[in-house]
């Protein structure tokens, strides 16, 4: 049998959405021997003509549409993958004007795609009420644990003793999310005098702005490392603020998986779609106890 040669375009192969959509699964299927895959950054038409199928994460720029437009040229099967509702993104939002400029460019190679894999539903439904010819495209893939990676890199968790701690992960653009719930985070933080609120991601002005003992930061870490931190700190719970709008509402699950491959219980703000998972909980639940 031929193995398919994969030609993966993925413009930041070492970050988390690439781990669970792009690189992370693509590389098992090479390991397995079921695919022959690349992960390129450049191409040209002759390197093109050297596979059989491209995958292209989040085009969103020029360079990526004229890479679209070359493997359509050769007749060469295209798949896009995105993760978020990326022509949604809310002006609170510090990427809002980015991805406003690379909308056109994000659109344009959307097109050109055989078939498009996003993380929800909602994605899906969202762009095929906007864009009638994106009808039909569409493959809803969700997120999932990486079983490999947890067969390969296996620790003891269940049996670890919780640590009175509680987690967040993201950056700069959870800011507003942070801003929408302090009140009632500050709450929590002051009331759980014994609790380290441990924010991963750099430090956050808001919380910062608390100054509160109890809370720490922690870098930015690569997605390799964040699971292994995660897991060691063995929190009790991992918290999940976040404003109800659109581009939340059809966020993946990422946060829930790498929480509960941690042993910790997640809380979001409310009851949100893909949040609906065995376990979950909201930031009320915290303020209950």
């Amino acid at each position: 049998m031929t193995i398919p040669r994969v030609m993966m375009i993925a413009p930041d192969p070492g970050d988390g959405t690439s781990h669970y959509r792009a690189m992370g699964p693509f590389v098992q299927l090479h390991k397995q021997r079921k695919i022959h895959l690349e992960n390129m950054r450049t191409v040209d038409y002759h390197t093109i003509r050297m596979f059989d199928v491209v995958v292209l994460q989040r085009p969103c720029d020029s360079t990526h549409l004229a890479m679209a437009k070359m493997v359509k040229d050769w007749g060469i099967p295209l798949i896009i993958d995105f993760d978020d509702l990326v022509d949604q993104v809310p002006t609170t939002n510090p990427t809002h004007f980015k991805y406003l400029k690379w909308r056109d460019y994000s659109t344009a190679s959307l097109k050109l795609a055989d078939k498009i894999m996003v993380s929800t539903q909602m994605i899906a439904d969202e762009w095929e009420k906007k864009y009638a010819w994106s009808r039909g495209k569409f493959v809803v893939i969700p997120n999932a644990l990486d079983d490999v990676f947890l067969r390969e890199n296996w620790m003891p968790k269940f049996l670890r003793k919780r640590r009175d701690t509680v987690t967040w992960r993201g950056s700069a653009t959870h800011e507003m999310d942070l801003l929408m719930e302090s009140h009632r985070l500050h709450k929590i933080f002051n009331e759980n005098p014994g609790t380290e609120f441990m924010f991963i991601g750099g430090a956050s002005p808001i919380i910062a702005s608390f100054e509160l003992k109890n809370i720490t930061f922690a870098d930015f870490m690569d997605i390799g490392s964040y699971m292994i931190h995660i897991n060691q700190c063995a929190p009790k719970a991992h918290i999940v603020p976040l404003m109800r709008n659109n581009f939340n509402l059809a966020k993946s699950n990422i946060a829930w998986i790498e929480a509960t491959w941690a042993g910790a219980r997640v809380l979001v703000s409310e009851d949100f779609p893909e949040f609906s998972k065995p376990g979950m909980g909201t930031l009320a639940n915290f303020e209950s106890g």
